[in-house]
């Protein structure tokens, strides 16, 4: 039924689907401010920099959108799955930095940037790996800066080695939207996928859809893609509360849940 509601409203592509997609990065407050932060801090060279967030918040999405933007000036390594040997690591950040071994790195005066995803996953190796890269760092090497991303449960450092917490120069939290960047949210992914007007989601929908997602970027996608797909199927135009009852029933989307989302049970296809 996906592409029936894409052909339905005359969409380019699917405005809510899960992939990262930098296109479809939206700056609400708290991540428009994590991304200046996180510039900021890089042109400074700070060399340790972290970024949490609840699950479903777009750390991923945000992860791409600083890939896309810091390789205009500087080589970047983007880690988006840190369960990695040493040697796997080493050699990931090699092919992307474009050298045969940091040293080259070195021996060219070249700064470049590492984005690791998913960092509350990172192996006990990996992180003593990232520690001694990061004690050899003196005035002869260059700025290599990390940006670890993971969620805020996570525990970026693990038990028993305190050194990579302590190298930390700032950190930084994305926090889901709000009520007006929810609706707003909405209108930027379906103006991206070519909605031109054609959907029309109710500002009481738009309400709903709020209520039962508390802003989380993922649950909001989850409830427009399948209300699209609900308003396709009865070819109403308008995306009505009713329409998201029907959505949220489908994803057996709990309307009292905790503040750590419990989200659905059903995976729609």
């Amino acid at each position: 039924m996906t592409g029936g509601y894409v052909e339905f409203f005359n969409l380019e592509e699917r405005p809510f689907s899960l992939t990262s997609d930098p296109r479809f990065f939206f700056k609400s407050r708290s991540h428009g401010r994590a991304l200046e932060s996180l510039t900021f801090g890089l042109r400074n060279c700070e060399r340790q920099l972290v970024v949490t967030g609840d699950l479903g918040v777009g750390k991923t999405t945000f992860c791409r959108t600083l890939v896309d933007q810091l390789r205009k000036h500087v080589p970047v390594s983007f880690v988006p799955n840190p369960l990695l040997t040493p040697g796997a690591f080493a050699r990931l950040l090699e092919e992307d930095l474009g050298v045969t071994g940091l040293e080259e790195l070195a021996a060219r005066q070249r700064e470049a940037v590492v984005i690791i995803d998913e960092a509350h996953l990172m192996p006990a190796p990996l992180v003593h790996q990232i520690l001694a890269l990061a004690a050899r760092q003196d005035s002869r090497f260059p700025c290599l800066r990390c940006v670890f991303v993971g969620q805020t449960c996570g525990n970026l450092v693990r038990v028993g080695i305190p050194e990579l917490d302590e190298l930390v120069t700032s950190r930084i939290r994305l926090l889901p939207l709000g009520r007006e960047e929810c609706a707003s949210y909405v209108d930027h992914r379906l103006s991206v996928a070519g909605a031109m007007h054609r959907v029309r989601f109710a500002p009481r929908a738009l309400d709903y859809i709020f209520a039962l997602s508390g802003g989380v970027p993922r649950l909001v996608n989850l409830l427009c893609e399948r209300a699209l797909q609900e308003a396709a199927m009865t070819g109403s135009e308008a995306i009505e509360p009713a329409t998201v009852d029907l959505a949220a029933a489908t994803l057996q989307l709990l309307r009292s849940r905790s503040r750590k989302f419990r989200w659905y049970t059903k995976r729609v296809s």
